[in-house]
């Protein structure tokens, strides 16, 4: 009952952030957007400009190229929440048919919006305004308002949206770290007082109550980069591994049945012993691991916190 009231919920608030989103990336493409100034800021890479908060590594490299590079690391956040999906395969009917479809449909639409919503804006509005400290926390709001004629109309829609769908993240990560402390429980990875379903709602209530509160305590502050640092270091360190155990599963248990298989699979013979390799999880590995050592690099306060996790 739980989880398909919680799932509603999501489906209904996704399903008016991708109108609002594809409404203005529409827009933007259509009515706002330059091709040459586009080619100018990409071939510009990065924002001149030194940035709150970065602390530049490399002395000899300029502050623009460095720009870029944090960037890709909190470009990271925009995965917020796909994990979740896996994480709620035993509560999902048919899940060797629905979970395949709903991860590949998830990073359709990511990269569609993501993608997209980058290129309109750098297009249409440029780097050095959506960056700026009047729009670095709301970069597509200066994208809607500066759609002519509607833009003061789609700036108010942006808002509400945009809680919308912190919303929806929020109430993913919840579900997702719940499902999985409740299974640590059953295991005794973590306290067994942690295996406990609700009886009305048939929800692991304990783990949803204790995670949703250490979740509204760092909501408080109001530091996004704060948080979006804490994730991205603890999420691209779960997808290296989870990348690596792919790898090492399909060798240490190839009879296990499996509905659907990352595509691409080479089988190399290695001094007369036959290796099973998914390039896509090995890429998945070194791409992850090679933002996870950036955000070690560039971001002092997840370096900092995340080492202290890791301790902990």
């Amino acid at each position: 009952v739980g989880i398909r009231l919680s799932s509603l919920l999501n489906e209904v608030l996704v399903g008016l952030g991708i109108v609002v989103q594809s409404i203005i990336l529409i827009l933007s493409l259509t009515l706002n957007f330059n091709w040459g100034f586009f080619v100018q800021q990409v071939l510009n890479v990065g924002v001149d400009v030194p940035q709150a908060g970065i602390e530049y590594f490399l002395p000899n490299v300029h502050f623009s190229l460095q720009n870029f590079i944090y960037a890709m690391t909190i470009a990271m956040s925009s995965f917020i929440g796909i994990e979740s999906i896996a994480q709620a395969a035993e509560e999902t009917r048919k899940p060797h048919r629905w979970i395949p479809r709903a991860n590949k449909l998830s990073i359709v639409f990511v990269l569609i919006f993501a993608m997209g919503l980058s290129i309109a804006g750098t297009g249409g509005v440029g780097a050095a305004t959506l960056s700026s400290p009047a729009n670095l926390n709301n970069p597509v709001t200066a994208m809607a308002r500066a759609i002519p004629n509607v833009g003061s109309f789609l700036a108010l829609i942006v808002a509400f949206t945009g809680f919308s769908l912190c919303y929806v993240s929020t109430n993913t990560g919840v579900i997702g770290v719940s499902r999985v402390v409740f299974s640590m429980g059953r295991f005794r990875l973590l306290p067994r007082w942690f295996y406990k379903v609700h009886k009305t709602f048939r929800t692991p209530v304990r783990a949803i109550l204790i995670f949703g509160i250490i979740g509204a305590i760092l909501a408080i502050p109001g530091d996004l980069p704060l948080v979006a640092n804490l994730y991205n270091f603890g999420a691209l360190l779960s997808y290296i591994m989870v990348n690596l155990s792919l790898i090492v599963l399909r060798n240490t248990d190839r009879d296990t049945y499996r509905a659907w298989k990352v595509p691409g699979e080479v089988s190399p013979v290695i001094r007369g012993k036959k290796f099973y390799l998914p390039p896509i999880s090995i890429l998945g590995m070194l791409s992850c691991l090679s933002i996870w050592l950036l955000i070690v690099v560039y971001h002092p306060a997840g370096r900092l916190l995340g080492a202290s996790w890791l301790l902990v």
